[in-house]
């Protein structure tokens, strides 16, 4: 038995493999042709090769569950063409043992995926971007990320530039009232974190007198050093340099809290947390109608139509998912409802469709 084990999961595996090569293949071959035209200056053909590749342990965490799908089709699917699927249904295993035997590499697979989401991806996702805004800027002094904005109470925080150390280069503060008229503009070229606050250098305060809702005077006070003490931290900056689908789960949590905290959208980083929670479910939901189709509905059609069955299945699985993501900002249920369904409804066709096989 344990031969047999080996064997089923040993081909399942392979199969996954496979699929998983031509599918990242193509997003490469796909991204690396986008670029093309999209080279100017610093930006050349090499640069977008490095971003391409640094993108490529996310490209591997986001086609993994379609992968996963179309390889036990294809891996199941080869052992029916051969008849060995039958001959070990007549010597009496089950449909779910044989199940198991194909969820094993499944299940292994998806741990490496997790793994990948939450250490590798976003360390390498950054670095992209990196490179990217380095290139385009033409300054190669600085490994910047994206110009970011900021909320914190009364107050709305620019940064030209932040620096992948957690620096800022360009802080603008602009400071509100009650009624929020503009009260004061604080700009510093430069600010570094020291423990509990930043410090702001070569600060220029500007002051605005209100009468009757109008500006009537405004003065500039400068300062060479000035502590300013904010929530804002450089980790904080650097997970608003990054998208929330790239960002692990730990972060994606602390930072939707933050927001909240500020009274501020935090959907899109609340989306991004119950889609990677969820994704082992997706993945094994996917998994378990990829092996119900083998033992029912795809059992004796040839190869092809299993993957191009699989493929199909796989993009109205996401398109069904991406939807839910926008339906939940606009009608303002939760995002966990959004994430989940679809992989609810997926497992429980493939429990369905399995309990059905005779």
């Amino acid at each position: 038995m344990n031969v047999l084990n080996r064997y089923v999961s040993r081909t399942v595996f392979s199969a996954i493999l496979m699929v998983l090569v031509v599918l990242v293949g193509l997003n490469v071959v796909a991204a690396v042709l986008s670029d093309l035209s999209k080279l100017t200056g610093d930006f050349t053909f090499w640069v977008a090769l490095q971003v391409v590749l640094l993108e490529l342990p996310s490209n591997l965490y986001r086609v993994m569950p379609m992968a996963s799908m179309v390889g036990c089709l294809v891996g199941l699917g080869a052992l029916a063409n051969s008849s060995e699927l039958v001959v070990m249904r007549s010597a009496g295993i089950s449909t779910y043992r044989m199940t198991w035997m194909a969820l094993r590499p499944a299940i292994l697979i998806t741990v490496a995926a997790v793994l990948m989401g939450e250490f590798i991806a976003p360390k390498t996702d950054y670095l992209a971007g990196n490179i990217m805004a380095v290139a385009r800027s033409g300054e190669k002094k600085l490994d910047v990320s994206k110009v970011v904005w900021f909320r914190e109470g009364e107050n709305f925080i620019f940064a030209d530039v932040v620096h992948a150390s957690g620096i800022i280069y360009g802080l603008n503060i602009l400071e509100f009232d009650d009624d929020d008229a503009l009260k004061t503009i604080k700009y510093a070229k430069r600010a570094t974190f020291q423990q509990d606050h930043w410090l702001l250098e070569d600060l220029v305060t500007t002051r605005f007198m209100t009468q009757d809702g109008q500006v009537v005077q405004a003065e500039q006070i400068t300062q060479d050093v000035y502590r300013w003490y904010s929530d804002l931290k450089p980790e904080l900056l650097n997970i608003a340099a990054v998208e929330p689908r790239s960002l692990p789960i730990g972060t994606l949590w602390k930072y939707s809290h933050y927001l909240k905290k500020q009274n501020l959208n935090a959907i899109e980083y609340e989306l991004a947390f119950w889609e990677k929670v969820l994704y082992p479910l997706v993945m094994v939901s996917l998994v378990l109608v990829g092996i119900a189709f083998v033992f029912g509905p795809l059992r004796e059609v040839t190869m092809g139509y299993r993957v191009f069955t699989g493929v199909v299945m796989g993009v109205i699985f996401s398109t069904f998912q991406q939807a839910l993501g926008p339906v939940s900002i606009v009608y303002g249920f939760s995002p966990l409802i959004a994430m989940s369904v679809p992989a609810i409804v997926c497992g429980l066709l493939g429990l369905i469709l399995l309990a059905r096989v005779r």
